[in-house]
């Protein structure tokens, strides 16, 4: 589908062409949404570029996503889809500036796009150019990003609270729920995950962005916004690696003590370090523990052969014959 945005007094109004080979002269911006061949080559006549194909658009070398060609600036990001949905996704998304005027390619609805065709449908800055779309694009982009990120930690404030419930309160069905609670962890992780992917490639198109190219000027309000949209890539990319960090710790908290409610032990009510010695242990001290004849009271499997805690200190106490 081929749609183009023309300037009509203070909007942006979308045309959908009839006739692929009268294009509008005066649209400032092209979205091709799974394009068909003959829609490429209307815009290829129109813009004089070469629209990228699907499989150039999946490249991950950043000189694939990211080059000058015959004075037109191709830039390829990744970008989140269904970000609301169980099932969230990622899709690459190419940005063509030429000549003042932006072609969008795409394989799929992000979002922003709608955001950005509608905002700019009710109002736009006079003389707008493909530059002034690509901004609104981009900065809708990083606040799409956000808004998730946002809702992705308010959901792991909500988990980190089933996990740490208090002592005592109800644990009726303790295996569905730590199921549940595993395949919650895992989803947000996932989807932390992905957004911190789409962050990244975003941050490298706003900086390609920035660098001066011949034929391209960007105004004092254009490279002030460029470089907040740089800070504000740096630190959300920043706030997705603590949410990655803490899924983690959730999910290995998770692992020790949530199938069993303890972690490994060869009695349940054997968690502490004294419990680990000779008179309690009732075997000798050696460079580890005895697996005992016992097996874990929670787990059914063989108690750990190392000590339960993270730091041990060991004193020399002398007697008689020398040093124990």
């Amino acid at each position: 589908m081929l749609s183009a945005f023309v300037p009509s007094e203070t909007s942006l109004k979308k045309v959908a062409p009839a006739d692929l080979v009268a294009l509008p002269e005066n649209a400032v911006w092209i979205d091709l949404v799974k394009p068909t061949a003959a829609e490429d080559k209307a815009v290829e006549r129109l813009a004089g570029i070469a629209v990228p194909t699907r499989e150039d658009m999946q490249e991950i070398e950043i000189s694939s996503r990211l080059y000058i060609e015959n004075g037109a600036r191709y830039m390829t990001a990744t970008l989140m889809c269904a970000a609301d949905t169980q099932n969230p996704r990622t899709t690459a998304v190419t940005f063509i500036l030429a000549s003042h005027r932006l072609v969008t390619v795409r394989y799929d609805v992000p979002k922003p796009f709608m955001l950005v065709e509608n905002k700019l449908a009710r109002a736009c800055p006079p003389g707008i150019a493909g530059e002034n779309v690509l901004m609104e694009l981009l900065d809708a982009v990083i606040d799409r990003n956000a808004d998730i990120l946002e809702r992705a930690g308010s959901d792991m404030d909500t988990i980190s609270h089933a996990i740490f419930e208090p002592e005592g309160m109800a644990r009726t069905g303790h295996a569905k729920r730590y199921s549940d609670i595993l395949i919650a962890i895992g989803r947000k992780g996932d989807l932390t995950s992905k957004v911190r992917e789409s962050l990244v490639s975003v941050g490298r198109v706003v900086t390609f962005v920035t660098a001066a190219v011949d034929g391209v000027k960007w105004s004092k309000d254009m490279r002030e916004q460029l470089k907040t949209m740089q800070r504000d890539v740096i630190s959300l990319t920043d706030h997705a690696s603590y949410l990655s960090n803490k899924i983690t710790f959730e999910q290995h908290h998770q692992a020790v003590f949530g199938d069993g409610r303890g972690v490994d032990a060869a009695d349940p009510d054997r968690l502490d370090l004294r419990h680990e010695f000779q008179d309690h242990a009732g075997t000798r001290v050696g460079p580890r523990l005895s697996l005992r004849i016992g097996r874990d009271a929670a787990r059914g499997g063989r108690a750990l052969p190392v000590f339960q805690v993270e730091e041990v200190v060991v004193g020399m106490v002398p007697s008689r014959g020398g040093c124990e």
